[in-house]
């Protein structure tokens, strides 16, 4: 289980034109920039843009951001550059520009989270899945994901958080406490999934991980900054997984449809 990371917050972007002071065009940053890593966007660099105007590329969390030095050397631009029939003409190469790095600090982040480990430290795909233990369809993933898991194909790291009923957060720290959390998270999902049967999919009830009476503020630490990195990176409902695919691409999901193990972890033989 890793410890707790402390991931930027997400800051208001507000407003295309900046007033603030950029030097000219040249290999070294504008000064300008600086006033956005403040606001927590991050830069790869310069990429190669239509329109005449020298680009940046950033990201904001897991989202791309073109960042454009206005001729007056006065104003830099946040936003999009269209053609004629609407197109946004430097997004493909914005994303070329600043994917990898993008997916490596998201990865990196999560890695820093609080985090339940569920498979093999070799498996050939890690996936983070943010969990709530009151929730059913986080649960079912867990069960259904034995084929993978058990094959050594995936790997799944599960970031617990508290955000649908009033004891999911005592719950979580009941397993962020124990000594064997693994095992009470594997007890708690078969159980729930053996209480719902064929049975409509709802709110876990009593049973299962039991919720811890008060909470120690190191914990309580640990459950702030992982809702707070699930909200960075947009997702609002549970279970929401990242990983990255084979060619070292970015993913998120949000809900577990059947097909989505095979999509992560590959087909089983």
């Amino acid at each position: 289980m890793a410890g707790m990371g402390k991931a930027l917050k997400r800051a208001p972007l507000v407003g295309l034109l900046l007033g603030m002071p950029a030097v000219a065009a040249t290999e070294q940053e504008p000064a300008a920039l600086q006033q956005l890593r403040q606001m927590g966007v991050q830069f790869a660099g310069t990429f190669e843009a239509k329109g005449g105007l020298t680009a940046w590329a950033g990201y904001h969390g897991d989202q791309p951001l073109a960042v454009y030095e206005a001729p007056d050397g006065e104003h830099i631009i946040l936003g999009r550059i269209l053609d004629a029939s609407g197109e946004n003409v430097n997004q493909a190469a914005l994303e070329q520009r600043v994917n990898s790095e993008m997916a490596a600090d998201v990865m990196q982040r999560l890695e820093r989270s609080t985090w339940i480990a569920d498979g093999a430290d070799d498996a050939d795909t890690v996936a983070y899945v943010f969990t709530d233990l009151n929730c059913p369809y986080c649960n079912k993933l867990w069960v259904d994901a034995r084929p993978w898991v058990e094959s050594g194909r995936l790997q799944l790291r599960h970031v617990l958080v508290g955000i649908l009923r009033d004891n999911s957060a005592a719950k979580a720290a009941t397993l962020l406490t124990s000594d064997n959390p693994h095992q009470q998270l594997a007890e708690h999902a078969r159980l729930h999934m053996q209480r719902l049967g064929n049975g409509p999919m709802r709110p876990v009830g009593d049973g299962g991980v039991a919720a811890l009476r008060r909470i120690p503020p190191a914990i309580q630490a640990q459950l702030d900054g992982n809702h707070a990195l699930m909200g960075e990176l947009g997702l609002r409902a549970t279970p929401a997984l990242v990983w990255l695919d084979a060619d070292g691409r970015l993913h998120k999901q949000t809900g577990a449809p059947e097909a989505l193990l095979t999509r992560i972890g590959g087909p089983l033989k």
